[in-house]
């Protein structure tokens, strides 16, 4: 153990004493850890967590499926829900839902609320129990019946947590509604819009304007999504079948309204709620990856060059006795200093990344690019450090500095352009293949090009420049001794 602290102690004393380079190394590595945590953040909550509720499997979005020109799912009406849900021979329960807005008062200054309209199967359906009181019954979906289930937080938020709360009444839209349940903590539904405050039953849609139809009676109102639970057993086709007969059914009976709707569209919820995300999110997944990967090659050609540069510390630790396995394992310890510097770095990273992943977008090639300019920096100043004594040896034998450092700022730009071109060639490709599968997806900019192609050029004219002038101005008769 007292040999380990020493590794470690004399570990931070070398990245103490080259701050450039540690920088650079624990910047890259954040850089890349905060990123790839941060979209697989989102991956994993999107794409790879099942839906909060009891066998997620089990539930499927039940949709029409218009078939006027190309076959799309389309909203339900009330009435073609009412005969999906009193045909169907699949589901244990079949909800329809939609999102309202409605004004407290009563309570302090008015508040408007979001809400979920759904039917009285709402949360048997999800596997739900509220934590007080209850859900819906199905008698309350008759019109006049005017009940609530309100959500954890707004429960404590705007009741302080008063477990009194049930049966209650509060107004919302200036009618008294009784509060039945309140949900448990953490309860979100539709699971993308945590922020709704409160669920009603669709008995307010069932009343009738003065002189009008309610709107649960008007067939050609298409506005409405449903829910499904399948029964054990019933697997997605069967359900299919049984929901598409029903639906070729009500388009003979209704041609006015449902002539163009002879399918019914029936999918996985969680496919559903994902959408078109899915491809997107797996694309910036692997360009993050991809970006890691970038980090880590330009961790090892920093490390290899300042392992070139210390060959000379190195063979005098050989030679007052270190074994190879004693400086392998000094080596090794400083890597895994810089790596958990550089991955405790990136976890702090990953809360800001996480807001930045979803903006991406267009400008993704800049802030790629503030990643690709860290790792030039560290390397093309590491490789220039390495040539001090080349360099002054040129100066000590009558070559001028201007000279010198123009031969060297030519061939660093000469291999950053050589980068670029590659890069550009890369970017303009890969920009393509996003264009087929992004709506709206540009596949090039050239002004984010041009931008990110000039920061990376200036950054490697930097990363050369500076170590070249300091290497220039070393004695003349000190480097010809080094030699």
């Amino acid at each position: 153990m007292s040999v380990l602290l020493h590794d470690v102690r004399y570990a931070f004393r070398q990245l103490w004493n080259a701050p450039g380079f540690a920088l650079a190394a624990v910047l890259t590595l954040a850089l890349g850890i905060g990123a790839n945590t941060g979209v697989f953040s989102v991956v994993n909550t999107v794409l790879l967590k099942p839906l909060p509720y009891a066998e997620p499997d089990r539930l499927m979005t039940v949709q029409s499926m218009n078939t006027r020109t190309a076959p799309v799912p389309s909203h339900l009406s009330y009435p073609d829900f009412f005969d999906f849900r009193a045909q169907n021979r699949v589901f244990e329960h079949l909800i329809t839902f939609r999102d309202t807005n409605v004004i407290l008062t009563g309570a302090g200054e008015p508040t408007k609320l979001d809400g979920e309209m759904a039917t009285w199967d709402l949360f048997p359906a999800l596997g739900i129990r509220p934590e007080l009181g209850r859900g819906f019954l199905q008698s309350e979906e008759s019109a006049g019946t005017h009940v609530a289930v309100l959500s954890h937080t707004f429960w404590e938020h705007q009741f302080g947590g008063d477990r009194s709360i049930v049966g209650r009444t509060i107004t919302l839209d200036r009618k008294l509604y009784t509060v039945v349940g309140v949900a448990p903590a953490g309860f979100a539904f539709p699971a993308n819009e945590p922020e709704i405050q409160l669920w009603t039953t669709i008995a307010t849609d069932r009343e009738a304007p003065a002189g009008d139809e309610p709107i649960t009676e008007e067939r050609g109102a298409h506005l409405l999504t449903a829910l499904g639970r399948l029964k054990p057993g019933v697997t997605l086709q069967q359900a299919r079948a049984d929901l598409n007969v029903i639906a070729e059914s009500l388009a003979k009976q209704y041609p006015n309204d449902d002539a163009n709707t002879r399918q019914a569209s029936i999918r996985p919820a969680l496919e559903t709620l994902v959408g078109d995300s899915r491809e997107p999110l797996l694309i910036l997944l692997g360009a993050v990856g991809l970006v890691l990967l970038i980090a880590c090659a330009n961790i090892a050609n920093l490390l290899l060059a300042r392992t070139a540069n210390r060959e000379h510390e190195m063979a005098i630790r050989a030679a007052i006795g270190a074994s190879r396995g004693r400086v392998i394992r000094q080596l090794l310890t400083e890597s895994l200093l810089l790596a958990l510097l550089g991955g405790g770095a990136g976890t702090v990273l990953a809360e800001f990344a996480l807001r930045v992943v979803l903006p991406l977008g267009g400008h993704s090639i800049p802030r790629l690019a503030q990643l690709t300019m860290v790792g030039l920096y560290g390397v093309m100043t590491y490789s220039v450090t390495r040539r001090t004594r080349e360099i002054g040896v040129r100066v000590a034998l009558g070559a001028s500095r201007s000279l010198v450092l123009s031969m060297v700022l030519r061939q660093a730009l000469l291999l950053v352009a050589i980068g670029l071109a590659f890069g550009l060639a890369g970017s303009i490709a890969s920009g393509r293949l996003l264009a087929t599968m992004l709506y709206g997806a540009s596949p090039t900019n050239p002004a984010v090009f041009a931008l990110a192609g000039l920061l990376v050029a200036l950054t490697g004219a930097l990363a050369a420049y500076l170590p070249a002038r300091h290497a220039a101005s070393v004695d003349s008769m000190q480097a010809l001794r080094m030699e």
